[in-house]
């Protein structure tokens, strides 16, 4: 077949297949970077979601914490901190939320 065909036949073909090869491997690679990129994404959300529960965490262990210490000094000030924690906590918990898509 490429006896028949002249030299300009010869090179097209040539050159033709490496070519289609690379336009085909580049399709291949943007398709898949686009897919990781979106994995990527997903796994920020997700470590966007631990990082707000473990600050409910931590703020329910200083919410105790302040209950404790009025318990202990009958003092106005943990009470005010208890506030102040219990908002941040409060705070924690809607951004959570907000980032949560599948709840199960």
């Amino acid at each position: 077949m490429l006896k028949n065909l002249k030299l300009r036949g010869r090179i097209f073909a040539g050159f033709s297949i490496p070519v289609l090869l690379i336009v085909g491997f580049s399709g291949l690679v943007y398709v898949m970077g686009k897919d990781i990129a979106e994995k990527f994404k997903e796994v920020n959300r997700a470590q966007q979601v631990l990082v707000h529960t473990d600050q409910m965490f931590l703020r329910t262990a200083l919410m105790a914490r302040q209950v404790r210490g009025y318990l202990l000094t009958k003092n106005e000030e943990p009470l005010r901190e208890f506030e102040k924690q219990k908002q941040l906590y409060d705070r924690a918990v809607d951004v959570a939320e907000d980032l949560i898509v599948y709840p199960e």
